[in-house]
Order: C-alpha cells, then structure tokens, then sequence
C-alpha cells in the first residue's frame, strides 16, 4: 500500500521548524560557557575546563575536542564574539588559531562534520567545499535530485507537485529507502532506513536551499527527521552545508524479529541515532554517482 503521506498535496513545511535546528548548540556546553563565564572572564584554566565539556560528546567517533569538526567551530566562534567576556589574550589566539586552521581544511575541500545529541534526537551539520564552478556543480547534482545521489541510497520514488515559472521543481513528495550500517551487515535482521517526507526549494542567484520534513516511516525507522540543504557560491568552487535534526530506530526489524520468536512484545526498544549516509562521499572529488529510479516501492 501507498505510503498515506504521499497523498497529502497541500502539506508545506513549515520553515520556522527547519530553522529552530540552527539555533541548537550542545546544550552543556552552553550551561559550562555560562558557569565557567559567570565572573565576566574566561582565564586559561576555565578554556581548559570547556574543552573538556566538548570532549565529553562521543558519537560514533565525533569527539570534539580533538576533532575540530563544524559545530565546535561555531560554538568557539560565536563565544569568541561574545562582548560580555573578557578572555583570556592567550584562550583568545588559541581559539582564534584553530578556528584558521578549519578554515584552511575547507578551502582544501576537506568536508568537516559535527554530530551532538539534543534530547532523544541527533544533530548534524556538515561543510565542504568543491572546487568545481557553482554552474557546473548545480547541473551535476540538481537540488531536486540530491536523495537520489546518496550513496547508500537503495530506492524510491519522486512525486512532483509544483513548478516555478522557469520549469524548475520547488515543491516535491519523496518516498526514499537508504542503507544503514546495520541493514548493509545483516540485511535479513536489520531494515534500511525508509522515510516519505515534503520538500521545497528555494532559488537563489548564488544559493539554492532545499528544506525538507519526513512525514512518515513506513517500517518505523525514521521517527522524525527535518532539515536543510544549501548549494552556494563559494568563490571559484561551490559550498556545501547539510543541517539535519533526526530520530533514527535501527532495530524495528530486528525487534519483530525478536517479537516473533518470543511470542511477546519487548519492553521496549533500545533507539540509536546515527549520521545520514556518506552521501558527500557521492561527489566530493569527483562526479556525483547518477542513480535511475528504478526501484518502485507501492
């Protein structure tokens, strides 16, 4: 049976929603820039005490103390700016050093990813650069074709619900299956990722921003997942940043599984959350992978 979210023409993400994930910073980090910030300063032994709060974030590898992934680098930079604290001159060129340091792997193409827990949900926000002109990039990753490039991208199907004037697709309906760790590995217990979600577009002279919200999981995997997308303009080559907020079950196929041999329903089940696929891994370096839709899911 169809997906029911499939069905439904006027929803619209609302854009506000998409936008409250941008607001979100590791929220104890946040509470230890207070506490450690509370006397107006920040000396070199409150910085080392921070950096210890950012290192106490694993998720699957992420660390952020020795990482120097995205999202420590907008918390450091936003706190840098902070005019409300006096930090300490050598905190200040230490930070101020890091922070040129990310900016020198970016320019190299280098993409950078930082993942935090927020509640029940994970957070994620990755960056990179492609050293390929934003004209020529568009035409090889079209805005409205960006699930299809994933590159654990298993299949789908694409319902075009509006156009802009110049033919291009603002508005979509998305049903997409992607792999997970688990379903790769174990495919007979484990289930791939499957989600419906609405997605619009929005064109730029220099941008094109693609926001979208899942409305339903079909096999439960998916319990929640908004986010962004953004192609710009980045001097000679084009910028990428994805910004996702997301609730993934890995085990529902495992758990009936499991419910099956039992004759009973676990107590509940153990929910994990985990990056989307390597989809940057699609393109960086070279031509996006191109997929047909060739897998239609009724």
């Amino acid at each position: 049976m169809m997906n029911e979210a499939f069905g439904i023409e006027d929803y619209q993400p609302v854009p506000a929603r998409v936008a409250e994930i941008k607001t979100h910073e590791p929220e104890h980090m946040v509470n230890a820039w207070k506490e450690l910030t509370a006397d107006g300063s920040l000396s070199k032994a409150d910085a080392a005490k921070l950096d210890r709060k950012m290192g106490d974030v694993r998720i699957f590898g992420h660390n952020f103390k020795d990482g120097m992934d995205t999202l420590e680098a907008k918390f450091i930079a936003a706190r840098l700016a902070d005019p409300s604290v006096n930090i300490d001159p050598n905190v200040r060129q230490s930070y101020e050093q890091r922070l040129a340091a990310r900016q020198e792997r970016m320019e190299s193409g280098e993409v950078m990813s930082g993942t935090f827990l927020h509640g029940d949900r994970i957070h994620e926000l990755t960056e990179g650069h492609v050293n390929v002109p934003f004209e020529q990039f568009i035409d090889l990753m079209p805005a409205d074709r960006w699930a299809v490039n994933l590159s654990d991208y298993r299949g789908g199907e694409v319902k075009i619900t509006e156009t802009d004037s110049q033919g291009r697709v603002v508005r979509q309906e998305e049903r997409m299956v992607t792999e997970t760790p688990f379903s790769k590995i174990f495919p007979k217990l484990f289930e791939p990722n499957d989600m419906t979600k609405v997605e619009v577009i929005d064109y730029q002279n220099d941008k094109i921003t693609v926001q979208w919200e899942v409305l339903d999981s079909v096999n439960r995997t998916t319990l929640m997942d908004i986010g962004s997308l953004t192609f710009m303009r980045d001097g000679d080559g084009t910028k990428i940043q994805l910004e996702s907020e997301h609730v993934i079950d890995a085990f529902p196929g495992a758990l009936d599984t499991i419910e099956h041999i039992l004759s009973k329903r676990p107590r509940g089940s153990k929910r994990v959350v985990e990056k989307h696929g390597s989809w940057l891994g699609g393109f960086f370096g070279g031509e996006p992978r191109k997929r047909p839709l060739d897998v239609h899911l009724g």
